[in-house]
């Protein structure tokens, strides 16, 4: 279960990046989303304009409404940039029922399909 919603998105990312990441997400640039059981954590990688995908971390803490969230990004911005913008939106809108292990350091290409 996510203890995020959209309003604590709309706090945590400047508004450039969320306009980024919103296309990035629509895009499908997301994959790989992991998911921790209590959703306080995400990983994924997020495909830029460059050959290697971005890898993304986000630390959420808190309930919805009042969730504080820190992202962290392999890219030049580093915090809360497009990329982590792209990956909150990417689990509003997936909502899986299962979570995925969201595992630090081990991120992987998705399998091709």
């Amino acid at each position: 279960m996510l203890s995020y919603n959209l309003q604590d998105v709309n706090l945590a990312i400047p508004s450039a990046y969320l306009s980024r990441g919103s296309v990035y997400e629509h895009q499908g640039r997301v994959a790989g989303l992991g998911i921790s059981a209590d959703g306080s954590m995400m990983t994924a990688l997020v495909r830029g304009s460059g050959k290697r995908p971005y890898k993304v971390i986000v630390h959420v803490a808190g309930q919805a409404g009042h969730a504080r969230i820190r992202g962290n990004c392999s890219c030049p911005v580093g915090n809360n940039c497009k990329h982590v913008a792209a990956v909150l939106l990417h689990a509003l809108h997936q909502k899986p029922s299962t979570p995925s292990p969201a595992t630090p350091g081990r991120l992987q290409h998705p399998a091709s399909g």
